[in-house]
């Protein structure tokens, strides 16, 4: 019994790891989106969700769950914050997770993505960078 329960354990929490590194390689950073901000064309803005999500329908628990563990990625870092509590002031909410969450809208969608993939690849000076600095002027 003990070592039925020990191994369950353990396929628990390689499923868990599974399922955190599978969330990190659903949010598709290199993909270029295709709508602008001053597109009335929801359908693009849609379809650049489905792509970056790597989607073939809208399955909000699997957006729901990537966003999260994007979130806990950049949580940290303190110029993420200030865009992210500057959705929260939009919002009018003090939780940072909403805040993030307000970010993937249809006017920031397009700045966040950017920002996202540029902070992966280490590239990015969040000071000086336009899509940064759109959305810290426009939240």
């Amino acid at each position: 019994m003990l070592l039925k329960t020990k191994n369950t354990l353990i396929r628990n929490k390689c499923l868990k790891i599974k399922y955190e590194l599978f969330i990190i390689m659903v949010y598709n950073y290199e993909y270029s989106i295709t709508y602008t901000a001053n597109d009335d064309d929801n359908d693009k803005y849609q379809n650049d969700m489905l792509q970056v999500f790597n989607m073939e329908s809208f399955d909000n628990d699997i957006i729901n769950a990537t966003i999260n563990k994007v979130y806990s990625l950049v949580k940290t870092n303190d110029d993420f914050l200030k865009i992210i509590k500057e959705s929260n002031r939009r919002l009018m909410t003090e939780d940072d997770e909403i805040g993030f969450m307000g970010l993937f809208a249809f006017d920031f969608f397009l700045h966040t993505h950017h920002l996202l993939g540029e902070i992966k690849n280490g590239t990015v000076d969040l000071k000086t960078n336009k899509h940064y600095l759109k959305i810290l002027n426009n939240a």
